[in-house]
């Protein structure tokens, strides 16, 4: 008996949810416009052209994997996005980002 008033509770949260979903329309005029950005396209593609010459390619067999052509590849970043790299440590610098980075 139990069971089924928590089904019926859960069934009508669920309903109402979807209602007020479908129901939900964003005021009018709060939409930000977008600023618009210049790209340098043959400076992206340069640097872009320049980090796939390294041969970063991961191995679990130890013998296979070099970690010069990896600490290369991060100096070349370095190299190509200071202020990327200059940003202070707590913006932008989880420990996950880091390690993802660092593989």
């Amino acid at each position: 008996m139990i069971g089924w008033i928590i089904l019926a509770l859960l069934a009508a949260l669920c309903a109402v949810v979807l209602v007020r979903t479908a129901l939900f329309r964003p005021a009018p005029g709060q939409a930000a416009q977008p600023e618009p950005v210049s790209v340098d396209g043959a400076g992206a593609a340069e640097h872009l052209a320049q980090l796939v010459r390294f041969a970063t390619v991961s191995s679990y067999n130890e013998a296979e994997f070099d970690e010069a052509v990896f600490e290369a590849f991060r100096q070349k970043l370095r190299e190509l996005y200071p202020r990327a790299h200059a940003a202070p440590a707590g913006i932008g610098r989880s420990p996950i980002r880091f390690y993802i980075y660092t593989i």
